[in-house]
């Protein structure tokens, strides 16, 4: 523990540790919500997201270890590079490894195996940190302490592991688990290892590579390319609720009834052309935000509610009451003898959807049959009287 402090407090800049976790967050958010895209649609069309999804949170744990890095390596008076093979393999790792834990925290939806794909993701993370550690090139001599390495990469798959069970379905609340959870488990692996590592006196000869403006040059090339992707998620996830809402208006204008939804304060956000049909007055005013009161207040101008004649306020007031219940449904006698059923239901947010059916027909079909029952009830009386007289004669 004592190692573990005096690394913490001496041995990094806080500058890139703070961006290191901030690009990591914010890169693996948006390599989840593109898996998650790929694993809802499937298929052909989901390869490229998915695709995409690996390369993204590789670029977010390859960028966040370069930074930590360079963390580290500016706190040692050394100078220091590092080695091209060593660390073109911990690049080539790091895709690998994050490609397949995200395949297999997507294989299905559920949080063993988010937690299978964190773990097994974590461990080639650890295979790259220290893979890249073994690159460093500088005249000091690097000394391991196990046990702090092993300590690390148990706390890292604990970590990575736990935000995958603690996993709960849907994009938006699954990315805000998984995201902050793995990047935090990325970012213990690599402050413990680090703590891992001693530096002795300069003893062999210094061995050029890899400077480090080089390596900040591809973190910056890195970086480029995890905004790009954050873009492409933001720009798809447009898209995707652009054409899914698209795709409610033409459903919700091809709906045979007249359907229009009002906001928590009762003005009105959306409608469909039935809607304006059933109300024909009210087609040359209708527009968003227009409030449910104008709307009544419209139809008495116009002389649509004859019931209203003489008590205009009282019966707004009657029927604001009647709307603000959880349902309410009323059948309502317009000008001209037609009739309306008005059908109020109110969402978990404070909305109100309205259904409004023309139900003239059914209220005219209802009148002639009772009047034919009327009638028939009539004749059987007539007739009843008749045979009752001759009965009596």
């Amino acid at each position: 523990m004592h190692r573990f402090i005096e690394s913490l407090s001496h041995g990094h800049d806080w500058r890139l540790i703070a961006l290191a976790a901030t690009l990591c967050v914010v890169g693996l958010s948006a390599a989840f919500w593109l898996m998650n895209r790929a694993w809802t649609w499937g298929g052909t069309r989901g390869r490229r997201p998915g695709l995409l999804a690996a390369v993204t949170a590789a670029g977010a744990v390859w960028t966040t270890h370069c930074l930590v890095m360079q963390s580290y390596v500016a706190s040692i008076d050394a100078p220091v590079t590092y080695d091209i093979g060593l660390t073109l393999a911990s690049f080539l790792i790091a895709i690998g490894s994050v490609g397949l834990g995200i395949a297999i925290s997507f294989r299905e939806d559920s949080r063993r195996m988010k937690a299978v794909g964190g773990a097994v993701g974590l461990l080639g993370v650890a295979a790259m940190h220290y893979v890249g550690l073994l690159g460093l090139r500088t005249p000091a001599t690097l000394e391991w302490h196990p046990r702090l390495v092993a300590l690390s990469i148990v706390v890292g798959i604990a970590l990575a592991g736990g935000g995958g069970y603690l996993y709960r379905g849907g994009a938006a609340r699954g990315m805000a688990h998984l995201g902050p959870a793995d990047a935090a488990a990325i970012l213990a692996l690599h402050l413990l290892g680090l703590s891992a590592v001693s530096l002795t006196e300069a003893s062999r000869a210094y061995e050029p590579g890899l400077a480090p403006e080089v390596v900040n040059t591809l973190t910056f090339a890195a970086v480029v390319g995890i905004g790009w992707a954050v873009g492409l998620a933001a720009w798809m996830n447009h898209l995707s609720r652009s054409g899914a809402l698209k795709q409610l208006r033409e459903a919700v204008d091809a709906m045979p009834d007249g359907l229009a939804f009002f906001d928590e304060n009762d003005r009105l956000v959306l409608w469909n052309a039935r809607y304006a049909e059933v109300n024909p007055e009210l087609q040359a005013h209708l527009t968003v935000g227009l409030s449910f009161r104008n709307i009544l207040q419209i139809g008495i101008s116009e002389g649509r509610y004859d019931e209203a004649v003489g008590r205009e306020t009282e019966w707004i007031e009657e029927r604001l009451a009647a709307r603000r219940q959880l349902s309410a449904t009323l059948e309502q006698r317009v000008h001209g003898d037609r009739w309306l059923r008005v059908q109020d239901r109110r969402t978990a947010e404070g909305g109100v959807v309205t259904v409004t059916n023309d139900i003239t027909d059914l209220k005219r079909d209802a009148q002639v049959l009772a009047e034919a029952r009327d009638a028939a009830g009539a004749g059987k009386g007539a007739k009843g009287q008749v045979l009752a007289k001759m009965s009596h004669e």
